[in-house]
């Protein structure tokens, strides 16, 4: 993506100031922009922080490419943004109120991680934070059986070590309310298995395992939609345990929970019993590693897996040991799967460009030099000329002049593949409506104003650069799609789902490219609703940009 000056025409001109110095931007119609970040180090891994845009090379699936531009993290303006008029919303990161550029976000993995790692783990990353640099841009999140967001992007040191602090980690949920399913998870495997209550705990955990790592890969793959419109660098730290490629025995059905006030909690969806008891396959996921990565690495966001594990040590039962116990026994289970469960960190950080961490209690030194990276790395750009979305890979290779330096970056790009946009990217469409955080793969702005007879007039600009139109013959096709959605206090929305083909000629495709594509839509403001939240899906790819556009200057 360009980051430089331009202007958005939008009903009203809006200066979207963009912090990268550049020329005026060049658009391609057989062509697709492609951004990579680069770590650049010497013999003793220090950070260079001299090099230039002539000092790089780069070739893809080996033909040399003209890089577009070259720009250090330093280069990207600190200042803040300009002030949005009145009734415009977006999600544009160089607009917000926050402003992000480089980034890191940091995720705790209290699904994964066996909580006697958790209080080590909160006291070193409470001290890296105490001590970042005042320029250093972090978020907190945590992911449990839901994604929470502790803070959002800020340089506030002391914010951010206040909310940390607040946060009472997963000691319930891992203790608690983890176990309490496991047990009647595995009293319900003991009546379907009879005496085999050893293979009904297996099939249990093996079940409930699996429901771990997809939900973990899911989750992966909604952060980074998140950070995808942030200029510069985008590290995502996960400090977790790790999580299993394979389980044993193979299931083909994912656990539901349910929880009630009347019921308490309630399991659905379990696997047959027969099918589980006699599959000699363990259930790989490979392919769903595979998928998380390509969308981890079209976002351009780099992680970093810190193995939690490396700080756990046997805990000395007191007056009542059980719940020492519970925790050693954690702790060898965790012991056991420590291979399995580091493929997948190192796996993940080594094919975005990042670092993993394994077998190490130092957690600050392992953060530390995540937030170096952040503050000296390079973003090149460059034109793929490849203008059929077809998700084959192509190797990235760059190099530098200069033989004492090590680079570090991604090695492949991935085009989506229209072809192979599935049922589940289909159905990110409506889960996109109840995501806490923002999703920036499309990037919106949006303008309401009042209109006749107490209606609402909306308009929503979404960037043409993230729709991928495809040629056909002298035409460019595609689709749009775009839920509408009133919130209310109690959580509750109601709305309207939009469907948009488009087919442009060559004239009206440039204008696209200038412009953006503009929907206007006239509104019913429904009593009590406070906001309306935008959804937008590029049908071609699956990428998704939300937007949420208060009511409250309505009223005024």
């Amino acid at each position: 993506m360009n980051f430089q000056r331009r202007i958005v025409e939008f009903l009203i001109f809006l200066a979207a100031t963009a912090s990268i110095p550049a020329q005026d931007p060049v658009f391609r119609v057989s062509t697709q922009l492609v951004e990579t970040s680069v770590i650049a180090t010497d013999g003793s891994g220090n950070p260079v922080t001299n090099l230039r845009k002539e000092d790089f090379s780069l070739l893809e699936d080996g033909k040399p490419m003209q890089i577009a531009q070259c720009y250090a993290a330093a280069a990207i303006a600190a200042g803040p943004p300009p002030a949005l008029p009145k009734g415009v919303y977006t999600n544009r990161p160089e607009l917000l109120p926050h402003s992000p550029r480089t980034v890191t976000a940091i995720v705790l993995d209290y699904l994964n991680t066996p909580w006697t790692a958790q209080t080590a783990t909160r006291e070193q990353l409470l001290d890296v934070l105490r001590k970042l640099d005042p320029n250093d841009i972090v978020a907190l999140y945590t992911m449990g059986t839901e994604l929470q967001v502790l803070h959002d992007y800020t340089t506030d040191r002391k914010s951010l070590v206040e909310q940390l602090g607040k946060s009472p980690g997963l000691l319930s949920l891992r203790s608690r309310d983890t176990g309490e399913l496991l047990r009647l998870s595995s009293a319900r495997w003991e009546r379907a298995f009879g005496e085999r209550s050893a293979q009904a705990d297996n099939a249990s955990r093996a079940t409930l395992q699996r429901s771990r790592t997809l939900l973990t890969l899911q989750t992966l793959s909604i952060l980074a939609r998140h950070m995808a419109g942030i200029p510069g660098r985008k590290n995502l730290v996960l400090m977790s345990a790790g999580f299993p490629l394979t389980v044993l025995p193979q299931t083909t059905t994912t656990v539901k929970v349910i929880m009630s006030e009347t019921h308490g909690l309630r399991i659905d969806n379990m696997p047959n019993p027969a099918s589980t008891a006699n599959a000699g396959e363990a259930s790989l996921f490979l392919d769903t590693m595979d998928r998380t990565l390509d969308s981890i690495n079209a976002a351009g966001v780099s992680i970093y897996g810190i193995d939690v594990n490396g700080l756990l040590v046997p805990m000395t039962p007191a007056e009542d040991g059980s719940i020492f116990n519970v925790a050693n026994r954690d702790l060898a289970a965790a012991n056991s799967a420590v291979g399995d469960n580091h493929a997948s960190l190192a796996e993940l950080s080594s094919r975005t460009g990042g670092l993993s961490t394994l077998r190490s209690n130092d957690i600050s030194g392992a953060l530390s030099r995540v937030l170096t990276d952040a503050r000296h790395a390079y973003t090149l750009t460059y034109y793929s000329p490849n203008d059929r979305l077809d998700g084959k890979a192509r190797k990235i290779d760059i190099r530098t002049s200069r033989p004492d330096i090590k680079l570090r970056y991604r090695n492949t790009y991935v085009p989506a593949d229209h072809s192979k946009v599935t049922q589940s990217a289909r159905n990110e469409l409506s889960s996109a409506l109840t995501i806490p955080i923002s999703q920036n793969a499309i990037l919106l702005t949006a303008h309401l104003q009042p209109g006749q007879s107490g209606q609402i007039d909306a308009a929503v600009q979404i960037e043409s650069r993230q729709l991928a139109l495809l040629p056909n013959k002298d035409r460019w096709t595609g689709a749009v799609d775009i839920l509408l959605y009133q919130l209310f206090p109690d959580g509750k929305m109601k709305g309207q789902q939009l469907a948009l083909p488009l087919n442009l000629d060559s004239a009206a495709y440039q204008t696209l490219l200038r412009k953006g594509l503009i929907v206007r839509k006239s509104l019913t403001r429904e009593k009590d609703a406070f906001a309306l939240r935008i959804v937008v899906r590029d049908a071609n790819t699956g990428n998704i940009g939300t937007l949420d556009a208060p009511f409250a200057h309505l009223s005024n």
